[in-house]
C-alpha cells in the first residue's frame, strides 16, 4: 500500500519527476523489505532518518561515479513524505552523506553557451536569405522564435499550427505543456513584429507559408536528408522534429558562419532561451517581464539563464571609488 500511495501523491508532479521519483521510491521500498531494523521489519513510511542515510550510501555505492545516485533518491524520500503531510525524514544524517558525495564526485555544471544577437545575424544572413530552401527557414524562424519567446526546446518542438494564431503586430502561441504548467491550463506567448530583418513573427510566417498544412499538425516538422546519389536539398517529413535533429542544425548553421565545430558544441536548444534572457537582462528589461516571457515561478530560476553581463560587473567596480 505504502507504494500505491507514494504513486497517487507523486501524480500532482510533471511527468519526468513522477517518473524519476516513482523509480527511486521503489527502489527504497525494495531496499527496506530485505532489512530489519532492531528485530522489526525496516520503517517505510514514515521512514527513519538513520534508514534513510544508510539507504543512500547504498546507492552511492551502486553507482560509484554518479552524484544523482543519492540525491535523486533522497529528493524523492523527502516529497513522498511532505505530500502525505510527514516530516522528512532526510536529516542531518543524510545531508551529511550527500555533502561528502558532493565533495568527492561533484563536477561543475556545464551550461549551454547562450545565443547572440550577432551569431544570430549572421546565420540570418546565411540561411535566411530569399530563395533559401524551406528547411533552413524553418531553422532560423526556430532561432528567432526561441530566443523571443524564451521558449525551452521542448516547448517548441511541441508547438502545432493551430497553436500559432498572427496579428497585425504579433503573434500568439499558446503553450499547451510547460515544466511550470503542472495542470496544462497553459498559457500564450506573445511576440511582437519588430519591422526588422530579424523579425520572428515574419520569419514564422514565411515558414509557414512556404509549407502549406492542416491545423493540427506539427509547427515543426523533421528534416530528410536525401541520398548521396539524388540531388536537391534535404525536405521536410511529417512527423514531429526530434530534439537531436534541432541539435544538429543549429550547429550546421553555427558552423556555416564562421564558428569551429568544437565551438559550435557549446551550443543547444537551451542557447536559444538563455540568450534571450540574456539579452533582455542587458536591456535592462524588468526581471518581472522576463518571468513572466520565460514562465519561470522564480526570479533565482530566471537568473540562472542569464549569462554574464559585463557591464553590471563593470559598474559595480567603478563604483567602489577606487
Amino acid at each position: 500500500m505504502a507504494k500505491k500511495l507514494a504513486t497517487m501523491m507523486l501524480l500532482s508532479k510533471s511527468a519526468g519527476t513522477f517518473r524519476a521519483y516513482r523509480t527511486s521510491w521503489i527502489r527504497w521500498i525494495a531496499w527496506a523489505w530485505l532489512r530489519t531494523w532492531e528485530g522489526e521489519p525496516t520503517p517505510i513510511l514514515p521512514a527513519l532518518p538513520v534508514q534513510v542515510a544508510l539507504f543512500l550510501v547504498h546507492r552511492a555505492e551502486r553507482d560509484p561515479a554518479s552524484l544523482n545516485a543519492a540525491q535523486h533518491p533522497s529528493t524523492a524520500i523527502n516529497s513522498v513524505h511532505r505530500l502525505l503531510g510527514l516530516p522528512a525524514p532526510s536529516g542531518h544524517l543524510a545531508s551529511a552523506v550527500l555533502k561528502a558525495l558532493r565533495r568527492t564526485r561533484g563536477r561543475p555544471v556545464k551550461r549551454a553557451k547562450p545565443l547572440t544577437v550577432r551569431l544570430i545575424k549572421k546565420i540570418v544572413a546565411k540561411w535566411g536569405a530569399a530563395g533559401q530552401p524551406v528547411y533552413m527557414v524553418m531553422v532560423v524562424a526556430m532561432i528567432l522564435l526561441g530566443f523571443a519567446g524564451f521558449f525551452r526546446l521542448g516547448e517548441l518542438l511541441a508547438l502545432n499550427r493551430s497553436d500559432v494564431v498572427f496579428t497585425a503586430d504579433c503573434v500568439r502561441i499558446f503553450v499547451e505543456i510547460s515544466k511550470t504548467d503542472q495542470v496544462r491550463l497553459g498559457t500564450w506567448v506573445v511576440i511582437a513584429r519588430t519591422g526588422s530583418k530579424l523579425c520572428p513573427v515574419d520569419f514564422l510566417e514565411w515558414f509557414m507559408d512556404m509549407t502549406p498544412a492542416e491545423g493540427e499538425e506539427p509547427l515543426f516538422r523533421t528534416i530528410w536528408r536525401r541520398s548521396v546519389y539524388s540531388k536537391g536539398h534535404p525536405s521536410l517529413g511529417d512527423k514531429r522534429m526530434p530534439s537531436s535533429t534541432f541539435h544538429t542544425y543549429l550547429r550546421a548553421a553555427l558552423v556555416a558562419v564562421g564558428l569551429t565545430e568544437k565551438e559550435a558544441l557549446e551550443f543547444s536548444g537551451h542557447s536559444l532561451r538563455r540568450g534571450g534572457s540574456t539579452a533582455a537582462a542587458q536591456k535592462r528589461v524588468p526581471g518581472h517581464w522576463r518571468m513572466h516571457q520565460g514562465r519561470w515561478k522564480s526570479m533565482e530560476s530566471a537568473d540562472l539563464y542569464v549569462g554574464a553581463v559585463t557591464q553590471d560587473a563593470m559598474q559595480l567596480t567603478l563604483s567602489l571609488g577606487l
